[in-house]
């Protein structure tokens, strides 16, 4: 019997690849604050493109800014 998952679990464990991130998941993922986030997209630090009212980071923008960053 197959377990009960949610549709977001459902679609996360078919191994689709993930192109571009939403700023939430952006955030999430980078665990980098929202203000932060729009402030790297102000300065011109972080790519991002608008689709209607969404605005999206693709993935090697995100891994970009992530190896962009000084390593201690």
């Amino acid at each position: 019997m197959k377990p009960n998952l949610s549709a977001e679990q459902e679609h996360a464990d078919n191994s689709v690849p993930v192109f571009a991130l939403s700023i939430k998941q952006f955030c999430q993922s980078a665990n980098i604050g929202q203000t932060k986030t729009y402030e790297l997209i102000a300065e011109g630090k972080l790519k991002s493109r608008k689709v209607g009212r969404h605005r999206l980071i693709l993935h090697e923008d995100a891994l970009e800014l992530l190896r962009s960053l000084p390593s201690e």
